[in-house]
């Protein structure tokens, strides 16, 4: 029978532990095992997660009704390393949530006949381990 290698990869983006698929979230202290796996139960396999970063609850209105907008687009995006960032999308009530890397960030959004807007004027963003951060993303219409 044929073995499979599998990573495996954890998160617990509720606790601020973000996804380490994206490379805005890569932290070298991470540990995901590769696990040999014959259709069968892996005992022993452990899975460190990283450091642990914040939560930002977004919300994306118009700036002018206060309605929210709809799957507006949010870029998070690591100051030092401006290729590493993740774009994620609003709920049909402009909200989302994202657990982030507690490193300087810049934050985003935009969305169809809307001008872009940079949260806090583009000015840098860091959360604490373990900081939950309510952020609005006013955009106005174009």
């Amino acid at each position: 029978m044929d073995q499979s290698l599998y990573k495996i990869r954890a998160k617990d983006e509720v606790d601020g532990y973000p996804d380490p698929v994206y490379l805005l979230n890569a932290d070298p202290t991470a540990r995901f095992p590769e696990v040999p796996v014959e259709g069968q139960d892996v005992p022993g396999v452990r899975v460190t997660l990283g450091a642990r970063g914040g939560i930002l609850d977004g919300t994306v209105r118009d700036a002018s009704t206060h309605r929210p907008i709809a799957h507006g687009k949010i870029t998070i995006q690591d100051v030092r390393n401006p290729d590493a960032y993740v774009e994620v999308f609003a709920d049909k009530e402009g909200h989302t949530q994202f657990a982030v890397p507690s490193r300087p960030l810049r934050i985003s959004a935009t969305a169809d006949t809307y001008t872009p807007f940079s949260y806090e004027d583009g000015k840098e963003v860091t959360l604490s381990p373990g900081e939950r951060r309510t952020i609005l993303l006013e955009l106005s219409p174009r």
